[in-house]
């Protein structure tokens, strides 16, 4: 038995518009630091302003345990019904566990996982709205925070952190630099192919993994072209939904496994990891997930699904077209023996999260080692 129980989307030129017609009195718009005057936030207040509806802007830092838990105070202080979250996948984060403390405020929010009874609250419409393109977390019922400034990421995950609806608006990504929506790209297209790669895939998640392929392969090579076409924003953050939704039914892989406990401890974007580690995890899921990407021969041409290394080359191609990084050590700013001595935590970490037991081929924590030392050197994964 399956389940698949994907958010209510309204996407394309306008989706904000829906915002005017969701019931609620009183919403509360969760923003990061600094940016409640932007065009954006002003936007999505406009909304609920033209039909008479108040709304209350609170500004928390993204990735922030603490920042969730004072959101869900104020939600519940004012009163809100609608509950709108608008920034970038950390932002949107904060406001799914927001949501769950509205409903429980005696809930820990450290130890919410599937497991954990969430009773519903006061009547709340949570709607997640993406100023980025790539990320797809809008879509998923998983949030990555963490409590303290420089302590490691948590993931919390509960159905009842989806949104109820999600809005897609490209207007909304117009100030986002091409390097940003290339690199946004990448991150969507790891979620793709880890989403296949997954032992708890389905025929939903892959059809929707497959769709992004498709869209990002034909589409992303054109972004960083002197002219562009006009709807490409809108093809990318429609295909980074598509791939968002994939991996929250069939789970993040190893490459976001890996993201997530690297990244924090060199200070970098988790997404950027997680491109640069693709072409490594592909050549290791290979063998494991080998039937659900040779069907992508017809977007990636069928030479490139014959073998790990040939898809994986395959990928590096477009990297280099969308100026990603093809290794760890062009990224993380130490030499390689104090990469590598640094490495025993982060495997250790990255082990806590689902992406590791949920690859379609499990690794061991030395083959987890390896794995983020080739990506370091380029190599291939030969093991």
């Amino acid at each position: 038995m399956g389940f698949f129980t994907p958010p209510r989307v309204a996407f394309g030129p306008g989706a904000i518009e829906w915002l005017a017609s969701l019931p609620g009195d009183q919403a509360l718009l969760i923003v990061e630091p600094g940016t409640a005057a932007s065009p954006g936030a002003v936007a999505l207040r406009e909304q609920r302003e033209r039909i008479g509806k108040r709304t209350e802007v609170l500004e928390v830092p993204a990735l922030d345990l603490g920042g969730a838990t004072r959101a869900g105070t104020a939600a519940r202080e004012s009163g809100a019904d609608l509950l709108v979250g608008w920034g970038g996948e950390e932002l949107l984060d904060v406001t799914k566990v927001a949501s769950a403390l509205h409903s429980s405020p005696s809930l820990d929010p450290e130890e919410i996982t599937p497991l954990v009874d969430i009773p519903p609250g006061p009547a709340l419409t949570k709607v997640l709205v993406p100023s980025t393109i790539g990320p797809g977390n809008e879509m998923s019922w998983s949030a990555m925070l963490r409590k303290d400034g420089d302590g490691p990421v948590r993931e919390l995950t509960h159905r009842s952190l989806a949104a109820d609806w999600v809005l897609l608006d490209p207007l909304l990504s117009r100030s986002q630099a091409p390097a940003a929506v290339a690199l946004g790209a990448a991150d969507a297209l790891s979620h793709a192919f880890e989403s296949l790669s997954s032992e708890w895939s389905d025929a939903f998640s892959e059809a929707l993994a497959k769709q992004a392929v498709e869209i990002l392969f034909e589409r992303a090579p054109r972004l960083l072209r002197p002219d562009p076409p006009e709807d490409l924003r809108e093809q990318l953050l429609l295909a980074s939904g598509l791939a968002g939704l994939a991996q929250a039914h069939a789970q993040m892989g190893l490459g976001h496994a890996l993201a997530h406990a690297l990244a924090p401890r060199f200070g970098l974007p988790h997404g950027v990891v997680a491109a640069v580690l693709l072409p490594s995890v592909l050549e290791f899921t290979y063998l494991a997930a080998r039937e659900k990407y040779r069907q992508l021969g017809r977007w990636l041409g069928e030479g490139a699904v014959r073998s790990g290394p040939e898809i994986a080359g395959r990928v590096r191609e477009l990297w280099g077209v969308l100026g990603i990084p093809k290794d760890l050590s062009k990224v993380i700013p130490i030499s390689r023996e104090g990469f590598e001595a640094a490495l025993p935590p982060v495997i250790e970490r990255a082990e806590r999260f689902t992406g590791v037991v949920a690859s379609g081929r499990v690794p061991s924590s030395a083959e987890l080692a390896r794995l983020v030392l080739c990506a370091w050197d380029g190599r291939p994964v030969d093991f």
